[in-house]
């Protein structure tokens, strides 16, 4: 994370074949989940949520593969994010910028940072092989800041990288709001 405050800004790595991949790669979760994965990936995921309510941002980084992708879709989920708007679109160039700006500190609209915690559940898990997954779960994030507690909920489609049966880095994480159709205020944090 470190090369990100002070290397040259790096070439995103979104090219069509993965929003391809993006649009092929779901057709997995059609058949029943894999009862065996769940444990080692609720691991994962509840791991991730608490570096995240931990604010430990760059350790929340690092779990992303170099072609990792943040994607908070609008309207549809299923829209083709080639082409549709999206709170946020983050390749791992650009999670990286997102994660500098946030830790500055001179973000008026992180100021105070909010205090949250996320609630993980319904974990479901697909293999499509035996270097990657996918999972499904239902979540919701509490955020409180300057006196207002605000609730988001919705779920999360991860797809991770796998070494020895257990998932070790992201790929893809989406997460898909509920009420993602209608105006959202500003989101001071990641979800």
């Amino acid at each position: 994370m470190s090369e990100l405050l002070a290397g040259d800004p790096q070439p995103s790595v979104v090219g069509a074949g993965f929003y391809r991949w993006l649009r092929e790669a779901p057709t997995v979760c059609e058949g029943p989940p894999d009862p065996d994965l769940r444990a080692v990936f609720e691991a994962f995921l509840y791991h991730e949520a608490d570096l995240l309510d931990r604010r430990q941002f760059e350790a929340w980084y690092d779990l992303f593969t170099d072609d990792g992708l943040y994607w908070v879709p609008i309207g549809d989920d299923t829209d083709d994010p080639a082409r549709a708007v999206s709170v946020a679109f983050d390749d791992h160039r650009r999670l990286g910028d997102r994660i500098a700006w946030m830790s500055t500190g001179n973000v008026y609209s992180h100021q105070p940072p909010s205090v949250t915690q996320r609630m993980i559940s319904n974990v479901m898990v697909w293999a499509v092989d035996a270097h990657t997954a996918l999972s499904r779960s239902a979540f919701t994030l509490h955020a409180y800041r300057r006196g207002v507690t605000d609730t988001f909920a919705g779920r999360y489609e991860h797809v991770l990288r796998m070494d020895d049966g257990r998932p070790t880095m992201i790929r893809m994480k989406k997460a898909v709001l509920i009420d993602r159709s209608s105006p959202l205020h500003n989101l001071t944090m990641i979800l």
